[in-house]
């Protein structure tokens, strides 16, 4: 009996694969605060230089009306971006040696002709706190010259997701699902809460990226824990829903970013709830009854699944064991490296995986991009957020049907297409209401094809390779991960750029995806014979791969046979 037998023994979804589906959907929900707790605590806002620090404004105006009344008396308007007048964020006029009652007394105003000099912030920065009132921008001062490295803080968070990735897998080969989800638990939820006493920007951006290692090896054994313990044919609606959960983390965020005003607070509030679900995980998340077969050791996993079938109601016998249990041989990660050396040996595989490879790259970018930019937008961010997150709820939905109609390849190819066309056209709206609309509908196109990418990644791939490969195509996701927010630094030039490029790389690599084959009603490739079936080689030309002389004496002896009817 194989291992779908067993679950169908002691329940493949019953109240236990519910109840542990749930939780699994609270740590994807845990994460999505950490990935995207950024977007507020590095959200930033109007600021410009400070000047007369210490003399007030008299006039019975508010602190907030002396702020506006001398940035008016001694900042330099200029043309914004998108050729908006605005006052300059990073020079000033030299009022060092004037006083500010001098200037507002004599009504004095500054025109072309004005010879004062214009220099860079000398004594700080105000900033504009209606919308984000405390932000690690603001404490660190993260503008003018340091304006990128709030980016360059969300693009290594990813490059701690590309470690991350790269060593979950290992681990929960070696210590088991069960531990490498614990340890990732406590290790995500400390990193994370001493990112809340950080005292500047490169203690913040370490730590961010030792977060970032824990989190994605979060998320990756949530998804392996909560597949196994399910048949094959429910992993599809088990992936959905976690990928439900996290679109519904943006809504979570957005709202304890705008009830908690401090951006220290917020990181504590988002690292507190990981102690506490890592002792509930401690006590009630198994180990895979899968992962221990596969190591042989039965008893544990005999004790597991009558646990599961105690849960679910059903019955088993008390002989009840897993010894005979089959098609749960220990994966090998020097067989499947060595698989994917042979497909590396075949020019046309090559081309594959480096097409392939950057579509998956491209993928994160766009969505990883939109999902950043949501306060280029020009509407409130927090709202924004939370639209950008739930458009990704029914466009899971699109994803559990449309593949199974048109195939993986068309359905991929047509929304990325879509998206990018959309994309494209989202840089000629003004800021607005419009332009979020448009952008909204992007991502819900990038959504679709992101999500059928996997699966398709997954059909792809041999079994010899299969492993080895997706980690392949993970890596290529991370580094169009690190690009995206550094890419949104061009948004400083002009706030439509990033979205432009994000289109037309989009309609790039969904051309080029059309060289890539269909795997709808084919199985899974096995062999290499297998591949070069589903790639149409098995005829192709010296230099590409030749049919075996035993498959040749096998036409022959066909032909014989045809003949001799």
């Amino acid at each position: 009996m194989d291992f779908e037998g067993v679950l169908s023994k002691v329940g493949s979804f019953g109240r236990f694969q519910k109840l542990l589906t749930g939780f699994m959907c609270l740590l994807v929900l845990l994460v999505v605060l950490q990935l995207y707790s950024q977007v507020f605590t590095v959200g930033t806002s109007d600021h410009w230089c400070r000047s007369w620090a210490e003399e007030e404004c008299g006039l019975d105006l508010s602190s907030w009306e002396c702020e506006l009344l001398k940035r008016n008396l001694s900042v330099p308007l200029t043309s914004g971006p998108n050729g908006v007048v605005r006052y300059e964020q990073c020079y000033k006029y030299n009022v060092t040696e004037i006083s500010f009652a001098d200037v507002r007394d004599s009504e004095f105003y500054y025109d072309d002709n004005t010879t004062l000099d214009v220099i860079p912030c000398n004594h700080g920065w105000v900033h504009d706190t209606r919308l984000f009132p405390s932000t690690a921008v603001i404490e660190f001062e993260l503008v003018c010259s340091k304006s990128s490295l709030p980016n360059l803080a969300q693009s290594l968070y990813f490059a701690g997701y590309l470690v991350g990735s790269s060593l979950v897998g290992p681990s929960a080969d070696y210590i088991g699902r069960r531990n490498t989800l614990l340890v990732c638990l406590i290790t995500t939820g400390c990193f994370s809460l001493v990112v809340t006493f950080s005292v500047n920007v490169f203690m913040f951006m370490v730590l961010r990226f030792l977060t970032g290692c824990c989190a994605i090896s979060l998320i990756t054994g949530t998804f392996i824990i909560g597949t196994e313990f399910v048949k094959e044919s429910q992993r599809v609606l088990i992936s959905n829903l976690m990928w439900i959960a996290f679109a519904l983390g943006y809504t979570v965020i957005a709202g304890l970013a705008k009830i908690v005003y401090s951006w220290r607070v917020l990181h504590l509030v988002t690292s507190l709830p990981y102690f506490v679900v890592f002792g509930l995980a401690y006590f009630l998340v198994p180990e895979s009854p899968r992962w221990l077969i596969a190591k042989d050791r039965h008893e544990e996993a005999d004790e597991i699944l009558r646990m599961v079938a105690r849960v679910n109601r059903k019955k088993i016998r008390k002989s009840f064991t897993t010894k005979h249990c089959t098609g749960m041989e220990d994966a090998s990660p020097e067989r499947s490296n060595e698989g994917l050396r042979s497909l590396l040996s075949r020019p046309r595989f090559i081309i594959f995986l480096i097409n392939f490879g950057s579509s998956w790259a491209v993928h994160s970018l766009v969505y990883f991009g939109l999902s950043f930019s949501t306060g280029s937008l020009g509407i409130d961010p927090y709202l924004s957020f939370v639209i950008t997150g739930l458009v990704e709820i029914p466009a899971h939905f699109v994803c559990m049907y449309v593949p199974e109609i048109i195939g993986r390849k068309w359905t991929t190819v047509t929304f990325l297409f879509l998206a990018g066309a959309v994309l494209c056209i989202t840089p000629i709206f003004s800021p607005g209401i419009v332009r979020a609309l448009i952008a909204w509908v992007g991502k819900f196109f990038i959504v679709i094809s992101y999500s059928v990418i996997f699966n398709w990644g997954t059909e792809l791939m041999p079994t010899f390779a299969r492993s080895s490969g997706l980690c392949y195509f993970s890596v290529c996701s991370r580094i169009g991960g690190i690009i995206a927010p550094l890419l949104l630094i061009l948004g400083q030039t002009w706030d439509g750029l990033p979205t432009l490029v994000f289109g037309i790389v989009s309609i790039i690599s969904a051309l080029l995806c059309l060289f890539i084959p269909e795997t709808m009603g084919v199985p899974f490739p096995t062999t290499m014979d297998d591949m070069d079936d589903l790639f149409g080689n098995r005829r192709s030309e010296k230099g590409w791969q030749e049919v075996s002389a035993r498959e040749i004496d096998d036409e022959k002896d066909g032909a014989e046979s045809n003949s001799s009817l």
